[in-house]
């Protein structure tokens, strides 16, 4: 057995019926390489499963995915590619181009380039109009000497030259993690496993978003006691909390009080002698109050 997975069955509520019912189903066939060739999105019709479309994968030597063609069945019951995109790599297997065909309407593709230290640095973005292609836009990434990102140029083409249509700007903490930014980002964090998206459609320099982000090293946080220690003033109850935490230091100055993710992430940060968590998910979460950390269990 190689756990991959071969069946996936979404159900969706009726609030109607008010039972779960079935909604659709992907089934997927690998090959021997253990990677995906076939996935079979079926919806759920009158008792019986009814092919929609299906998903064909293909790889190169490097294992590699070159193309990816979606399709559907035609009246004649034959499987008719709709959408197809293409890829090509260069020798150090970096993606160079991003090739893709809409069923008899448009073709457009995307180009990649990268610098020495194989960060990309260009994303040019093109159209296949009038027998050539055709710029529409591209973004231009700056990066400082630890390869952190700095700045992402977006601009478009006019038809005589390259216009400012919007950019994105980051600075990071002496550990190389992001922490502030402007314009349309998406910021990952919790070693990629998690992302917050800030978008702007306008793109204007006046009008931007931006973040700030505090961080906690999930290597710290095998200290954490789970109590405070003996002789500490500090303390919290109930724990394991199910609503409302209340923290006591001993003096009648109120704490600072700030709730952390076991992944190391922010989540609350306020002034006071207790805390709702009612809005948590269970789990384990790390209290700092008054610079000092502590583990508590929400359930």
């Amino acid at each position: 057995m190689n756990n991959n997975l071969i069946e996936l069955i979404i159900y969706w509520w009726s609030g109607q019926s008010e039972q779960w019912e079935i909604g659709y189903r992907t089934t997927y066939i690998y090959n021997l390489q253990n990677q995906c060739i076939f996935a079979y999105h079926d919806l759920w019709r009158d008792n019986v499963w009814v092919n929609e479309n299906r998903y064909c994968y293909t790889y190169n030597t490097e294992n590699l995915l070159t193309e990816l063609a979606i399709q559907r069945k035609n009246i004649m019951d034959e499987w008719v590619t709709l959408y197809q995109s293409l890829y090509e790599y260069d020798t150090q297997n970096r993606l160079i181009e991003h090739m893709y065909h809409y069923y008899q309407t448009y073709t457009r593709r995307w180009l990649y380039t990268y610098d020495v230290q194989n960060n990309k640095i260009s994303e040019l973005y093109q159209s296949w109009m009038s027998y050539q292609w055709q710029d529409e836009r591209q973004e231009l990434y700056t990066y400082d000497s630890q390869n952190n990102l700095l700045e992402v140029l977006a601009q478009k083409w006019s038809g005589e030259s390259w216009q400012y249509n919007g950019s994105s700007y980051f600075t990071y903490d002496s550990n190389n993690n992001a922490i502030a930014g402007s314009g349309s980002i998406m910021m990952y964090y919790n070693n990629m496993q998690s992302s917050i998206q800030w978008s702007n459609d306008s793109f204007s320099p006046e009008d931007v978003c931006g973040f700030t982000a505090s961080y906690v090293w999930q290597s710290h946080l095998n200290d954490i006691p789970e109590e405070p220690v003996i002789g500490s003033s500090v303390k919290l109850y109930p724990n394991p909390v199910s609503a409302t935490l209340y923290i006591e230091t001993g003096t009648d100055i109120i704490p600072t009080v700030k709730l952390y993710s076991i992944q190391g992430a922010l989540l609350l940060e306020a002034q006071e002698n207790s805390i709702n968590l009612s809005s948590l998910s269970n789990g384990i979460y790390i209290v700092e109050v008054n610079g000092e950390r502590y583990k508590i269990i929400k359930q």
